[in-house]
């Protein structure tokens, strides 16, 4: 740790480049040249590996070498006629959280690899971009007011919206997108720095606003291909003027850049000749790949070349998440997320939701993880209409959703895929008995109209979070007993189910004082099927131990000093929402498990937090 530390305080020094794919940055002050950027075309270093047998080459307006071997690309600024012909079109998301927690985001918080989005300001000294001594500053992300580290309400909900946007376009794989500004401290430089050896924790910093001197005049971003990897903190840059100060542009461009640190490389087209692919289609499924530019379009994914004419048939999926190599010297060090679903109905687990007298009402959260990934869920439903609906995240998704409804024996009854739409919706009238929901991220076929013709998207990075809604009458179940039993004096209620698949919900309700346990699905609570009732004020004590079977504990609006909960063997889910807990201690057991928080306040990590055999 000391060592990582030491090495990037000392600053770039010829004896530490030989894992930095360069022997040493030779362009004038570390920046680019303008004249030479706009008139002459340089080729990026060969990979070390390439699945395509060439040597791939960034678009000459943005990408240069930098003289001795090492390849930066960058993405163009935003066009202002193209944006002013499709900015309506991007709704930006509310904040998910309270504005004056923007600088502690996570995405996800228990991995090791991590994406920095720096808006508070950064100096970068010691690296490839500093050849010449200089130090590039990057002033504090404002645009509407702000000062220093003072940032106005709109900024810090446009960062927010930054944050969520480039979080969902990772939501796939174990990295942490996050504003956390720890990693501004010295002593963190360490966890965005590959020291080698033993070391498991790295990452890249992307710089986010206007920097001086500016590495890049002409350029959206720029950055060093494979650099995620590299033993110093090298950033990337995004420029935010040259974005038009909008979220959805400054997303896209740290997106693309990223990329460029993971090892990919442009994608354009071979007719007409071009370094950057814009896109086809209009609407909601207009389409752009990530590594093209995607400022115009609704929908924007990972690639491998599968559209018309494309320059570049790299795999960018199978490169992020190589075990081996990025192409520029060595693995990026993390994969796919674990699946966090069922991939067939015989292991399915209950769907998400709370029962409110007769009615079930579904909320379940997902995420297709790969382009195999199906997700499927279990609802035990009386006689009447089961109402589905599905969608993919409202920032970036990139997840075009078909949603099918199945019997008891996996067989399909319904089916949804709006052809102009991503997201899907369900209504069918059923007869009492357990049904199967599935989820799957597809493709898309274009009429073939405009230009470019829209030719759709096929399944490839159909990938990223949903969220399912909807109701449909109780049933019955094959639930079996929860044992439930509440000790006044230490505000402590236990659960103990059987070796059955039980469903139960614990719910706090304030305007009562009292704390309502419920079974779900045919699941009794103390050999009962009406709610059971205990007057409560404070912080509760939550212990359950379910036993083996698919089990499912739902917490909600409940303030806990503790959650203590062990699910056993079996598909298990925990979900909390509305929730403020103090310490939370899950084990899954053996199974394909899930754990989902909605509006809910949880530690952060260890000791507090501790989460055993639940992705």
């Amino acid at each position: 740790m000391l060592s990582k530390l030491l090495r990037n305080l000392a600053g770039f020094s010829a004896a530490s480049t030989s894992s930095r794919r360069f022997a040493r940055p030779c362009y004038t002050a570390g920046l680019l040249s303008l004249a030479c950027l706009v008139t002459t075309t340089y080729p990026m270093k060969t990979r070390e590996s390439s699945s395509q047998g060439h040597s791939p080459t960034c678009d000459f307006r943005h990408a240069s070498a930098d003289g001795c071997g090492a390849a930066f690309c960058a993405i163009p600024p935003v066009d202002p006629k193209l944006a002013a012909k499709t900015k309506a079109l991007f709704v930006a998301p509310a904040p998910q959280f309270p504005l004056t927690d923007t600088f502690l985001l996570h995405s996800r918080p228990t991995a090791t690899k991590t994406i920095y989005l720096d808006f508070t300001g950064h100096s970068t000294t010691g690296t490839a971009w500093n050849s010449g001594g200089n130090t590039i500053v990057t002033a504090p992300y404002h645009f509407s007011g702000g000062s220093g580290s003072t940032f106005t309400d709109p900024e810090l909900t446009q960062i927010q919206e930054i944050w969520q946007r480039v979080a969902e376009c990772f939501s796939p794989f174990d990295v942490d997108v996050t504003t956390d500004t720890k990693f501004d401290l010295p002593a963190n430089f360490p966890d965005l720095i590959n020291s080698g050896g033993a070391d498991t924790r790295w990452g890249i910093r992307v710089t986010i606003g206007d920097s001086s001197p500016d590495p890049a005049p002409s350029a959206g971003g720029v950055a060093y291909l494979g650099s995620f990897i590299w033993d110093t903190d090298t950033p990337t840059f995004v420029f935010s003027s040259r974005l038009a100060n909008t979220g959805k542009y400054i997303a896209d461009a740290t997106v693309h850049e990223v990329g460029h640190t993971l090892g990919l490389s442009h994608d354009g087209r071979i007719v007409p000749s071009e370094g950057y692919y814009t896109g086809h289609g209009t609407g909601v499924t207009a389409w752009a790949p990530h590594m093209g530019v995607g400022y115009y379009v609704n929908l924007v994914q990972w690639s491998k070349g599968e559209y018309v004419s494309a320059n570049n048939q790299e795999d960018d999926l199978a490169i992020i998440v190589s075990p081996v190599n990025n192409g520029w010297g060595g693995p990026n060090g993390f994969g796919y997320r674990v699946d966090d679903a069922a991939d067939a109905f015989a292991t399915a687990a209950p769907i998400g939701g709370v029962a409110a007298g007769t009615v079930f009402n579904i909320d379940q959260k997902g995420i297709i993880e790969r382009t195999t990934d199906t997700d499927w869920y279990k609802i035990s439903a009386g006689a009447g209409t089961i109402n589905l609906n599905a969608v993919g995240a409202n920032d970036n998704t990139m997840l075009d959703i078909q949603l099918e409804l199945r019997n008891s024996t996996g067989g399909l009854i319904a089916s949804n895929n709006p052809a102009d739409q991503l997201t899907a919706a369900i209504t069918q009238t059923v007869t009492a008995g357990t049904y199967y929901v599935k989820v799957d991220g597809v493709a898309r076929t274009g009429p073939g109209t405009g230009t470019p013709p829209d030719e759709g998207y096929t399944e490839y990075s159909s990938l990223g979070q949903y969220r399912i809604s909807g109701n449909c009458v109780v049933g019955s179940g094959p639930g079996g007993n929860v044992v439930a039993s509440y000790n006044k004096n230490t505000k402590t209620l236990t659960l103990t189910g059987d070796k059955n698949a039980n469903s139960v919900s614990v719910t706090y309700n304030t305007a009562m004082s009292t704390i309502e346990v419920l079974g779900l699905t045919g699941t009794k609570v103390n050999n009962k099927t009406a709610v059971q009732t205990y007057s409560h004020t404070g912080k509760l004590n939550l212990g359950a131990v379910m036993g083996d079977g698919n089990d499912s504990v739902y917490v909600i609006g409940v303030p806990a000093s503790y959650l203590n909960l062990n699910l056993g063997s079996g598909n298990d889910s925990v979900g909390l929402q509305l929730c403020v807990v103090d310490k939370l201690f899950v084990d899954g057991g053996i199974g394909a498990d899930a754990l989902v928080t909605t509006t809910s306040t949880i530690p952060s990590g260890p000791p507090d937090k501790v989460i055993k055999n639940v992705p």
